[in-house]
């Protein structure tokens, strides 16, 4: 996120020109690519969440601009963000995006990356017992653990 330049006081998501020019540098070897960001750049679909229409539409101008530039580069393989609070998978092309429900709320989610020549694998793990501490979930929002399909991925490299 960064001020807006017209002095108002809303923040906006993105990468500035200079965060562009210095993601392509660290692209120019064409090496399998994890890129971290905030935001989501898909929302979160109807089969998940159960609702009549997605949820958390990334902003437009934003999202566009970064899937375009994804898109572009194969050799980024995954896409990591969070700002939903929900595990999600969503694929497009040769490129796998993953959200991740925030591990200080219910249902304390974090993904285990492994990385080796061959392939990237990552997988859900819980560091908090539930059965240990009385934590009351959502029954509204179980779906914010995602499906199990989302929680086990295999990328090969």
């Amino acid at each position: 996120f960064y001020w807006n330049k017209d002095g108002g006081a809303e923040q906006l998501a993105g990468f500035t020109e200079l965060q562009y020019d210095w993601l392509e540098s660290q692209l120019a070897d064409n090496k399998p690519t994890i890129l971290s960001i905030h935001e989501t750049l898909y929302p979160l679909h109807t089969e998940l969440t159960g609702m009549d229409e997605p949820i958390h539409n990334p902003p437009g101008e934003y999202a566009q601009k970064i899937r375009e530039f994804v898109e572009s580069r194969p050799q980024i393989k995954l896409v990591l963000s969070g700002h939903c609070h929900a595990s999600c998978r969503t694929k497009q092309d040769s490129t796998v995006h993953l959200t991740t429900a925030a591990y200080f709320e219910p249902p304390f989610q974090i993904r285990i990356i492994e990385v080796d020549e061959k392939s990237i694998d990552v997988s859900v793990a819980y560091p908090v017992d539930l059965k240990k501490y009385p934590v009351e979930l959502n029954k509204e929002r179980m779906w914010s653990a995602g499906k199990w399909y989302d929680w086990r991925i295999s990328i090969g490299i």
